[in-house]
């Protein structure tokens, strides 16, 4: 996918991203209307229904990502990219890429957007006002949001680590396996049969121990061999992402991924839309 972006250069990117963002909006309130409609669409499972029953509006939407932190990070990086580019394409279109980014009520998405919209203020005096300000909502959250508690995060922490334990014995039985991968993992993320990665949501470690050290020193060098100022930011947040869940190595993700990559030092040659 790469190297199809490098060859034919994307003319009109803001098309792209605009059906993404109109085909997650529409979804969204479409199984607002009728909760039913989600049994035709091949990107839901078993666990939605109770997210809709107790969340209600909040629930999300899985759209093209099949997964609310897929869709919601890959168009939160479409935002960051026209919000890099104000000068050559409309408000509007940044502003529709936020807000299907907003709909899909992910977690991480959100952080990522406090994230992004902290870095940009970094260098004006209102983060003095916006830290404080972000420091009382995340305590007032926490009573209401599980997920930005500490004791959830301490959780995560001890399941990730027994996770790399458990799997890491397979990559050192021997030499071959540490430089190239091994098939031998250990799972028990059975909520839903063949979701995600074998490992559950923790995406970068089976890539590696499916890959082994060549393979990750290889996507490493191949990632920083193509960052240049008009990617780099982009690209840094959709590795975030990708911590929690599957969102570069979706297919989706992987077109995302591939397109910001391919961008070159020259590809400010798009042309303004009104």
């Amino acid at each position: 996918l790469y190297f199809l972006c490098r060859r034919f250069k994307l003319k009109d990117p803001a098309s792209f991203f605009i059906i993404c963002a109109v085909l997650t909006i529409v979804e969204y309130i479409a199984i607002r209307v009728n909760l039913s409609i989600k049994d035709i669409l091949l990107n839901y499972d078993g666990t939605f229904d109770r997210q809709v029953e107790y969340l209600g509006l909040i629930g999300g939407v899985h759209s093209f990502g099949a997964n609310r932190t897929v869709t919601g990070s890959l168009m939160l990086a479409a935002y960051i990219f026209f919000d890099t580019r104000k000068e050559y394409y409309s408000p509007k279109i940044k502003y529709l890429m936020l807000f299907s980014s907003f709909i899909c009520f992910s977690g991480t998405s959100f952080i990522l957007m406090v994230v992004y919209f902290l870095y940009k203020k970094s260098k004006s005096k209102i983060i003095i006002i916006l830290l404080p300000l972000l420091a009382v909502g995340v305590f007032f959250l926490q009573s209401i949001w599980t997920r930005i508690q500490w004791k959830y995060i301490e959780i995560i922490y001890i399941y990730k680590s027994k996770q790399i334990m458990d799997n890491f014995e397979f990559l050192t039985e021997n030499f071959l396996s540490l430089l190239f991968g091994t098939a031998k993992i250990v799972t028990n993320s059975l909520e839903v049969e063949s979701y995600g990665m074998l490992v559950g949501d923790f995406s970068f470690l089976d890539f590696f121990l499916r890959n082994g050290l060549i393979g990750l020193i290889f996507f490493i060098y191949f990632v920083y061999s193509n960052v240049n100022k008009n990617n780099f930011i982009v690209i840094v947040f959709l590795l975030i992402s990708t911590l929690h869940y599957h969102v570069i190595f979706s297919f989706p993700g992987q077109m995302f991924f591939a397109y910001f990559l391919s961008l070159t030092e020259d590809s400010y040659q798009e042309q303004k839309l009104v």
